[in-house]
């Protein structure tokens, strides 16, 4: 049994165009900060579409997303590299459904 926390769940229609924010912050030690290109990862791989990662230069990483599969599930990565060469991780779970308010 593991003691992680569940990953985040986001919910998007077909339609959608959707921005995720990914918050470092709690992750990342004292006074770190985000340093180069966040690098963001998609399974399944291909039937989504994402803009380039942008970020305030500190602790948060914005993604859009768009298309996808009725009905199918993605799991997203972000991937960052910190000022003081930490490597660090978020997910997020997406599902497209339409018909979804």
């Amino acid at each position: 049994m593991s003691n992680s926390p569940p990953t985040p769940v986001r919910i998007k229609q077909l339609s959608e165009d959707r921005t995720l924010t990914f918050e470092f912050a709690k992750k990342m030690l004292p006074g770190d900060a985000i340093a180069g290109t966040p690098v963001v990862v998609i399974e399944p791989d291909g039937d989504i579409t994402h803009s380039l990662p942008q970020f305030d230069g500190a602790t948060r990483v914005n993604v859009r997303f768009g298309g996808g599969v009725e009905g199918k599930n993605y799991r997203i990565s972000v991937q960052v590299v910190t000022q003081q060469n930490e490597k660090l991780e978020l997910d997020v779970d997406l599902q497209v459904r339409d018909g979804w308010n």
